[in-house]
């Protein structure tokens, strides 16, 4: 899937179209400004988006994937230190 069909969030879309190109797009100056300011945080490698932390790179996945892989994490590990009732 493309990065630009793909789900996500319409202000990462356009720091990774400001990674891709090095350009916005708008002649929004507030809008600019604050695409190039997050856009530190983020790196564009082939067609994926990730997020910098301080120890690693974070993918950021597809608003609709992230429920799916929020409920087979649940499934998998469950509840940590609690009793069944």
């Amino acid at each position: 899937m493309m990065l630009e069909e793909a789900d996500i969030k319409p202000d990462l879309k356009a720091v990774a179209n400001y990674l891709r190109n090095l350009n916005v797009g708008s002649p929004n100056q507030s809008f600019t400004k604050a695409v190039k300011l997050k856009a530190r945080y983020f790196l564009l490698h082939g067609e994926r988006l990730y997020r910098r932390t301080k120890k690693r790179l974070r993918l950021v996945q597809e608003i609709n994937l992230r429920s799916k892989i929020f409920h087979e994490m649940h499934d998998e590990i469950g509840h940590w230190d609690f009793d069944a009732t």
